[in-house]
């Protein structure tokens, strides 16, 4: 009888023992996700700023929105050099059902389509490597409007965020 309720104690705690190492490997996993989401983040933010850094004067930095209001807003900032921009929204509201915020370049009268996208539920976004233009000559404005998800090919909506860009590079 010793002996099998020593068997029993030892089985019960082998099972225990079991359970433990698969609750810390569930952990461990679940821990190396985050691990790779920060890392990721912190990726795109690098990439963010080698796009921004090392610009000399060639960084336009164009802001959308009332002046007079922080919220909403969106931070263009374009580097002429590298022919690439950056958009940070802030403070917007997400987009309807079926609708995404669309950026649009004012050229010469003309709206550009460009990229679309998503804010969070704190009304952020952040979006990398926009193709932009090697000059500023005859850029007249960058605009934020809502659109189709997808984005269209021309403005279906008035602007809700305007930005002028103003002088030469």
């Amino acid at each position: 009888p010793l002996l099998a309720a020593g068997l029993a104690l030892a089985l019960v705690g082998v099972v225990v023992l079991q359970r433990q190492a698969d609750d810390l490997r569930t952990m461990l996993t679940a821990s190396a996700r985050r691990e790779a989401a920060v890392a990721e983040s912190l990726a795109v933010r690098e990439r963010t700023l080698d796009a921004l850094l090392g610009t000399g004067r060639a960084l336009l930095v164009v802001n959308l929105g009332d002046a007079r209001d922080a919220r909403p807003g969106v931070q263009f900032l374009w580097n002429v050099a590298s022919r690439t921009g950056v958009l940070r929204a802030y403070g917007l509201p997400r987009a309807p059902a079926g609708k995404q915020y669309q950026v649009w370049l004012i050229e010469r009268g003309r709206p550009l389509p460009m990229p679309v996208f998503d804010a969070d539920a704190r009304g952020r976004a952040l979006v990398t490597g926009i193709p932009m233009p090697a000059s500023t000559d005859g850029v007249e404005a960058i605009a934020i409007t809502v659109e189709p998800t997808g984005g269209s090919p021309a403005p279906s909506s008035a602007p809700i965020l305007v930005g002028s860009v103003a002088g030469d590079e």
